[in-house]
């Protein structure tokens, strides 16, 4: 692979992860006591992290370590949106806050992390 080539797919792997993060973070507004994205049904957010989770596959088969950190970030992530849209009572909703919260932030400092690589490789 040229270089070039090589500067392309480390921009595109970034870039996907930038919109994993930024995706996955977005889900978890509600579950973590924030105001939630109106661009997005909660569903629609979910059916573009799970797209997001499909595209990142293969790349992060090439390494385990990464691959299920992340894959157990996505889980939590989905399974605390999930739990947070089904929850009837405000006291079960308010018992997801701690863990959505941490998990939304966590989520906004790496794609803001993400972020600033896809702009520092496209100033390259």
């Amino acid at each position: 692979m040229t270089e070039a080539g090589r500067d392309k797919v480390y921009l595109d792997l970034t870039v996907d992860l930038t919109r994993f993060y930024t995706l996955l973070w977005q889900s978890l507004r509600a579950a973590a006591g924030e105001t939630p994205m109106d661009q997005m049904t909660p569903e629609q957010l979910e059916e573009q992290i799970r797209q997001t989770w499909a595209q990142l596959l293969p790349r992060l088969e090439k390494n385990s370590i990464v691959k299920s950190k992340m894959e157990k970030e996505f889980n939590e992530a989905v399974r605390l949106a999930s739990e947070y849209r089904k929850a009837g009572p405000k006291d079960r909703k308010k018992a997801l806050e701690p863990d959505a919260s941490k998990l939304m932030i966590e989520g906004r400092q790496r794609a803001a992390a993400f972020s600033d690589l896809v702009a520092l490789f496209r100033s390259l």
